[in-house]
């Protein structure tokens, strides 16, 4: 499976510049093992507000799965999803 960093080129990426209060590098090396991502990953990757991650995953774009009152993401869902988005 390659890493976002083997995915994509980075070389004009600066791994310090800061998203939501992580770094670049911080998000990378937090999602290439998950299977899932939290609604506030979701804001970090998309640059969207709160209100707009809750309609975007309410809005059965990708697959979610809910526990209790917690929303997660299924990682490969939304992947997908944004690769055909763009």
């Amino acid at each position: 499976m390659l890493t976002l960093l083997q995915k994509y080129d980075t070389s004009n990426i600066n791994p310090t510049a800061k998203i939501g209060g992580n770094t670049i590098k911080q998000i990378i090396c937090n999602t290439t093992d998950k299977r899932t991502y939290s609604v506030a990953e979701i804001m970090e990757i998309l640059e969207i507000g709160r209100n707009k991650a809750y309609e975007l995953c309410n809005s059965n774009a990708f697959r979610i799965v809910r526990i209790g009152k917690t929303i997660r993401v299924s990682k490969s869902s939304f992947d997908i999803w944004l690769d055909d988005s763009e």
